[in-house]
């Protein structure tokens, strides 16, 4: 009989209540560990063998958005921040998915406890607070603590997201701003030159070159609005072959698709959607460019839409698979990888088509189909 998989990366066993108690009660009379823990410039917590909290100072308390000890205590990091991915496996089973194999909270944890060594990584969580997603970037430091013969973890994080988003900015700004930038100012100088006749063969470029910069400017506005919570909206009815046309030809004639084919198959010419039509064609613009970016020499990127109930489901299709452990992080903030990622892309179509548009953002990859991202909105919000 085969045996059932019950974690794909640390141990899911558990502390007992009354051991937790125990503990916690123990460390909270310790003099020097309160010493310890209040010391530390940010958030800091101990954990026992099993990876749960026993102990933690006021400001991990106040970073996880708790108002006393007792909401953290005996919680695992990921179950103590809200991390999305904290119950993947079922009830009490952080540490043991898929996603917990990728995040460095948990790399760091457990090489402690194995190697009795101190760590240091960099961590991507995905936090569900106040009925809403937040994702965060951390620096996490962890190292071994005996306390009467008994071996704790001491886990400190620092917020770095200030730090990742300015990064990842940067990089979009220096690098496709740029790119784009330069040519416009290389259609513009060849116009100068121009004769007259050769006007017609030079505008069409310089104008949807300049339309892109436009766009990649207003997207990195639009997604530190929307982290703001100040993104406005302004939803009207529009038909759904309109969205899908001004994408193609954002697309069709790009530099990003020679040798490759892009193919569009449009809708029923009367069916409509009630939504931001600029912040959607900004958006699913954003999977369509990541999906020609993914493809190789000769490929088909397939744009189309699809009716499910009371929703329209926008795709694209390209026939490349993301490798898994891609795809278990293509949805964080600072994740990077050519195509699917530069640190923000697909990010900011998740915040921004969940948050504001009432929709939902997905993707699968396998064969023989391919790689499918999918942007589902109500047809009536």
């Amino acid at each position: 009989m085969e045996k059932t998989i019950t974690t794909y990366y640390d141990s899911p066993e558990r502390t007992s209540d009354e051991k937790i108690n125990s503990e916690s009660q123990k460390l909270i009379n310790h003099k020097i560990v309160q010493t310890l823990l209040d010391g530390f410039p940010e958030l800091a917590v101990i954990l026992d063998k099993n990876r749960q909290i026993v102990a933690a100072n006021k400001k991990a308390i106040a970073g996880f958005r708790k108002s006393s000890f007792e909401e953290i205590k005996g919680k695992r990091v990921g179950e103590a921040i809200s991390c999305i991915h904290s119950d993947e496996m079922g009830k009490d089973s952080c540490g043991t998915s898929k996603f917990c194999a990728e995040c460095g909270a948990a790399h760091a944890i457990k090489f402690t406890n194995e190697n009795k060594l101190s760590s240091e990584e960099e961590c991507r969580i995905i936090s569900e607070l106040s009925q809403k997603e937040e994702s965060f970037d951390f620096k996490v430091n962890t190292s071994l603590l005996d306390i009467d013969e008994e071996q704790y973890t001491i886990f400190a994080i620092r917020d770095i997201s200030g730090d990742k988003r300015r990064q990842a900015l940067e990089r979009i700004f220096f690098h496709d701003v740029l790119n784009t930038a330069s040519v416009v100012n290389n259609f513009s100088l060849l116009l100068k030159d121009a004769e007259e006749d050769e006007f017609d063969e030079i505008l069409p470029p310089l104008i949807e070159s300049s339309d892109q910069l436009i766009q990649e400017i207003l997207t990195q506005r639009d997604l530190r609005n929307a982290e703001d919570g100040k993104l406005s909206v302004d939803f009207q009815t529009t038909e759904v072959n309109d969205i899908l046309r001004k994408v193609y030809s954002q697309y069709s004639k790009h530099q990003l698709t020679k040798d490759k084919k892009l193919t569009l198959a449009e809708s029923d010419p009367f069916i409509k959607v009630n939504t931001d039509k600029k912040l959607l064609v900004r958006c699913f613009g954003n999977l369509v460019k990541n999906a020609i970016e993914a493809s190789s020499k000769n490929d088909e990127i397939k744009i189309y839409s699809t009716i499910d109930n009371d929703h329209i489901i926008f795709s694209v299709q390209n026939p490349q698979i993301i490798p898994e452990v891609i795809q278990l992080q293509i949805f964080q903030r600072s994740f990077s990888t050519k195509g699917y990622g530069r640190g923000i892309g697909t990010y900011s179509v998740k915040l921004l088509v969940e948050q504001y548009l009432s929709g939902e953002v997905f993707f699968t990859s396998q064969k023989p189909e391919g790689t499918i991202f999918s942007i589902k909105i109500n047809r009536n919000v």
